[in-house]
């Protein structure tokens, strides 16, 4: 079998144009008469199914594509035989055009993209050119004739047509990018594409920058530095103001309730740790010491209180920052498990 190069675009196309195929074939198999009158099985059998794991070779599959005619052949030989709606129902025939007009929207704009990426592969193999052609032309076959159908339909019966006019078919001359000699992509696929790989790449690279460690760093040093400078001015601004410092006051239990969430947020944080080994180990002692002061902030928070609500805050926001450095050791202990697994 030949090898095909595989650029990052041309692994896009693939994805896409697979997706709409595994959807037409999921309605064309799990359909009563494939099932029974053409592959012959019993009632209560599962149905069959093509092998994805290489969808490349699946386009190659001409049995799929012979599959895909007769169940077309006989829902419009149904619907033709129907003069009462006992066979197939308007709604029916509407309701299938509807399912299979999303997957056919997507064989039209990523098929010829795709054959126009094989064609710069000198070692594409035509089969599988061909079987991607002929699924997109027999589907957008079966749609118009069926939309044809209904509205000749409505027509003679004087009825206006409640069918949602589908989406012109793309004019795209597949065959045309198959039999190319020079194996030259049309201009405007070829700016897409290019376009279409630039913006991943910028994507990606944003992504990998907000993911990295110094940005996680970063962040945490300048939050914390922030919350720290708001929380100073907070106390001296507050702290000449006269404030009830009884245990019924509205600010020991908002301290009360800050304390015991930041418990919880510390019980959660480090309980990886304590269920997994090897993360256990990743912890350095400095972590485990601040864990342990982190412990014991919401309760010297509460204690102080009655020195005053704001030394209370400024305590509960150093566990904060405790936390928020326990976090980020526990980050970089699944980071170092990933580094040995690997």
């Amino acid at each position: 079998m030949a090898v095909v190069r595989h650029t990052q675009a041309l692994r896009d196309f693939v994805r896409e144009v697979s997706s709409a195929v595994e959807d037409v074939d999921e309605q064309v198999l799990g359909s009563d008469y494939i099932k029974y009158n053409i592959l012959g099985l019993e009632k209560g059998d599962e149905p069959i199914a093509f092998e994805y794991s290489d969808p490349e070779a699946h386009f190659e599959n001409f049995d799929d594509i012979r599959y895909w005619q007769r169940y077309f052949e006989f829902i419009l030989r149904e619907w033709n035989l129907d003069q009462h709606g006992e066979r197939m129902s308007n709604s029916e025939l509407n309701f299938l055009i509807e399912r299979l007009t999303a997957p056919a929207i997507r064989l039209d704009h990523y098929g010829p993209l795709l054959i126009a990426e094989y064609g710069n592969v000198p070692n594409a193999p035509v089969k599988r050119l061909q079987g991607i052609d002929k699924r997109r032309t027999l589907l957008n076959g079966f749609l118009n004739s069926a939309e044809v159908a209904l509205e000749v339909y409505y027509k003679k019966r004087g009825v206006k047509p409640t069918l949602r006019q589908r989406r012109p078919v793309a004019e795209t001359d597949a065959t045309e990018a198959v039999q190319q000699s020079n194996n030259t992509r049309p201009p405007a696929s070829k700016q897409e594409i290019q376009k279409t790989s630039s913006s991943r790449r910028v994507i990606s690279k944003l992504f990998q920058g907000f993911i990295s460690n110094g940005t996680l760093i970063t962040f945490t040093a300048l939050f914390t530095i922030a919350s720290a400078i708001l929380s100073a001015y907070g106390y001296s601004v507050a702290i000449g103001a006269p404030k009830e410092l009884g245990w019924s006051s509205p600010e020991f239990y908002n301290t009360a309730q800050g304390a015991l969430m930041q418990l919880l947020s510390l019980y959660v944080t480090i309980l990886p740790a304590l269920r997994h080994k090897n993360l256990k180990s990743s912890y350095n002692r400095w972590s485990r010491l601040l864990a342990s002061l982190g412990v014991i902030a919401p309760f010297l928070a509460i204690g102080y209180f009655r020195r005053g609500p704001d030394a209370s805050q400024l305590v509960l926001f150093v566990g904060s920052a405790i936390q928020s450095t326990i976090i980020l050791q526990l980050i970089w202990g699944v980071d170092d498990i990933q580094r040995k697994q690997k």
